[in-house]
């Protein structure tokens, strides 16, 4: 099964109780951006995927393991 980066970041940001708007301007990039990829309209590129998992203190194994579950 291969669980959507949408459902993923949702997790990650209810876990750490963490506002879109917030962990928007964390990663250096805007709100919309967020809400477009919680919508599944979009997906970060590769160096934003690297400021998610810095901001969350995961690897991306453990970002692209979760997808993969």
């Amino acid at each position: 099964m291969n669980t959507k980066f949408s459902d993923i970041l949702s997790e990650f940001l209810k876990g750490e109780g963490m506002k879109q708007k917030d962990f928007a301007y964390k990663i250096g990039v805007s709100p919309s951006q967020v809400s477009e990829w919680l919508k599944d309209k979009a997906t970060p590129n590769y160096h934003t995927l690297k400021r998610i998992c810095l901001a969350f203190n995961i690897s991306a194994d453990m970002l692209k393991a979760k997808q993969d579950r």
